[in-house]
């Protein structure tokens, strides 16, 4: 039985349908790639961009004085690339073989019928697990970015097959990874600062154990367990120790979004909607309203069961400082050919992903994965609702 041309056409509309189907169904949605980050095209297999370093503060001037100059200077590199990430096929003539009585009459294969069985099955278990392998990957970003001294991950010239011009780091564009304490901080690109020059410190320590000192500088990862107290430090820290820009100039970017792991979902939940918190020191006897109930603190609580339990953060949604790449469609992800070798049709599927992380400062955790598997253990959960002395 033979394949004619028509058949690649027949299935690409009998799969367009059940993908719209599984749209319609949301099994196809990605919070993370959807909710979270935004998204860039891209055209080859690397984007490259820069961070500017802005002027200084303005300045006033005398009467008879010159106009001051200031120029601005290009910062650090930032690269983002794709690859194949989604490979698979299946041998058709076996399928045309075992199911010969439902397709076939008076020699003949029923292409329609043949290319809507096709898409049913095996279409549909493609199209399900590349979605889930796009959710993983963009998890990954969250999962291994706190991992100490960087991850292969992000290192884009194994993305892109070698090429000398992408560096060969596994770090993000600064050489830090995408999330770290306050004993590896991100320097800003004018003077190699790691701290803003008003910042100041929220806590004692920036983790449960008491052990890593908070100095008020250029990180955005804690590690506290999900309580109501750890998401006002870790805000507080966002808004006013993270927005300084390249030039250690002082902006205003305020987060938006919680992200969660759907392990922990139930007890953000509580914190959020709680309209009172009960105390969170040892002898306070005040409940307290939830500030997270008033609008201008309101945050969108996002959770993806691919994030590592217990791990959790805070950002600004679709800010661009992460970015997933989009590939133009050059070409039909779906190939059909038939191998002279054995004479078996096969069905073939193929797609790329990537991403570019071009600012650090849009996401904050608060708490991570120091291995990019390992869940943070805080203990008993009855304790996490209380801040240790010294921390």
């Amino acid at each position: 039985m033979h394949l004619s041309n028509q058949f690649p056409e027949l299935f690409r509309k009998e799969q367009y349908a059940v993908e719209i189907a599984l749209m319609d169904d949301k099994d196809l949605q990605d919070v993370i790639s959807d909710e979270l980050l935004a998204h860039e095209p891209i055209d080859g297999v690397y984007n490259k961009d820069y961070s500017l370093i802005p002027i200084g503060s303005l300045a006033g001037r005398g009467e008879a004085e010159h106009i001051p100059e200031k120029t601005m200077a290009v910062g650090f590199e930032t690269f983002g690339a794709i690859a194949i990430e989604a490979s698979v096929k299946m041998g058709l003539s076996k399928t045309m073989e075992q199911r010969s009585k439902q397709f076939v009459s008076n020699g003949r294969l029923d292409e329609s019928a043949f290319a809507g069985h096709l898409a049913d099955t095996f279409g549909r278990s493609v199209a399900l697990r590349q979605k889930q392998k796009w959710q993983k990957l963009s998890a990954a970003l969250f999962n291994l970015g706190g991992i100490p001294g960087g991850h292969l991950f992000f290192n884009h010239r194994l993305r892109v097959g070698g090429l000398a011009d992408v560096p060969n780091i596994q770090t993000i564009y600064d050489g830090c990874p995408l999330f770290v304490p306050p004993t590896n901080a991100h320097p800003a690109a004018s003077d190699g600062s790691l701290l803003g020059p008003t910042s100041m410190p929220v806590g004692i320590t920036t983790d449960f154990a008491g052990a890593i000192a908070d100095t008020g500088g250029y990180f955005n990862a804690f590690q506290f367990p999900p309580s109501y107290w750890a998401l006002k430090r870790v805000i507080q820290h966002f808004k006013f120790n993270m927005q300084f820009d390249d030039n250690n100039e002082r902006y205003q970017y305020s987060p938006d979004t919680l992200f969660v792991s759907s392990y922990n979902l139930p007890r953000w939940i509580e914190i959020l909607r709680s309209h009172y918190i009960e105390p969170t020191a040892a002898g306070s006897q005040t409940n307290r309203e939830n500030v997270f109930m008033v609008e201008s603190f309101k945050l969108s609580l996002v959770d993806s069961p691919y994030l590592i339990g217990n791990t959790w953060g805070v950002g600004k949604a679709k800010s661009r400082a992460i970015r997933i790449l989009d590939p133009s469609q050059t070409e039909e992800p779906w190939a059909y050919y038939r191998d002279e070798d054995n004479r078996i049709y096969y069905c073939s599927y193929e797609k790329e992903w990537g991403f570019h992380i071009c600012n650090w400062r849009a996401w904050c955790m608060g708490a991570y994965s120091v291995d990019g598997v390992t869940p943070p253990n805080f203990g008993a959960e009855a304790a996490w609702d209380q801040i240790p002395a010294g921390v």
